[in-house]
């Protein structure tokens, strides 16, 4: 089963994507802030991280290029997640894999995760 990690602050937004992926058979989790996020990454052991952008306790962006430059976490796709309006702008700047704007339409937002949990990355999930 894949493990799919959700950081997002809006409890709303973090549960409805649960859920969502929940019905489609993958086991989540969720962050609502980065404090304590690398503990979580660690014992969670994501196949792939949702991260929204504007977090209460710092910017996803900065946690993204964080986890693309430690060799532990670098094969773990990231897809940002955020209706922030300039999303695409900072997609290759974060190293990014993919980005998802809220609001989302269910079926482009399961294609995108289905196509980043496809990928052969060797180190996913071996933290």
């Amino acid at each position: 089963m894949k493990r799919i990690l959700v950081v997002d602050d809006d409890v709303d937004v973090a549960e409805e994507v649960k859920w969502l992926l929940n019905e489609e058979g993958y086991i989540t989790g969720c962050a609502n802030k980065l404090t304590g996020i690398w503990d979580i990454i660690e014992e969670f052991r994501p196949h792939l991280i949702l991260l929204d952008i504007s977090m209460p306790d710092g910017d996803g962006r900065d946690l993204c290029k964080r986890l693309k430059s430690t060799p532990l976490t670098a094969e773990i796709p990231v897809i940002i997640f955020s209706s922030h309006p300039y999303i695409y702008d900072t997609i290759e700047m974060v190293q990014a894999n993919d980005v998802i704007t809220k609001p989302f339409k269910k079926e482009i937002f399961l294609d995108r995760v289905k196509k980043q949990l496809a990928k052969n990355y060797s180190s996913s999930g071996q933290i």
